[in-house]
């Protein structure tokens, strides 16, 4: 006999693809948490998403242009001319050129950022 799926849709869910490897990691770290896959995936979309959202509230003028392996551009517009901060690391932490410092507006905007994690296996501390 051959198998037969069938999908019932419910009332404000919406069904996403992601990779099996992905799909792996969050099984993995739900069942660490004692949670469904559904509410950990959930709760995981919402943290991310009200962080940007914050990010956007808190610095309206500051953007990220570029995120490269070794490196951050950020675009600042808060000043009346349009500045360009790139953020690197140096000595283990993070270093803005824009104001020659390890702790500034850019740098805290950027650690807001959740391509942030792609940096954590340079640096020794933040």
């Amino acid at each position: 006999m051959e198998n037969t799926w069938i999908f019932v849709a419910r009332k404000n869910i919406k069904t996403i693809d992601v990779e099996n490897q992905l799909y792996e990691k969050i099984t993995k770290r739900a069942k660490e948490k004692n949670l469904s896959i559904h509410k950990f995936t959930n709760e995981i979309l919402h943290q991310i998403l009200t962080k940007d959202e914050f990010a956007k509230r808190v610095a309206p003028g500051l953007r990220l242009l570029e995120f490269e392996s070794d490196s951050i551009l950020v675009r600042d517009d808060l000043a009346k001319k349009t500045r360009l901060a790139t953020i690197s690391i140096r000595n283990g932490k993070l270093w803005c050129d824009l104001d020659e410092k390890n702790d500034c507006n850019h740098i805290h905007f950027v650690l807001m950022l959740p391509d942030i994690v792609n940096f954590k296996d340079k640096l020794k501390q933040i």
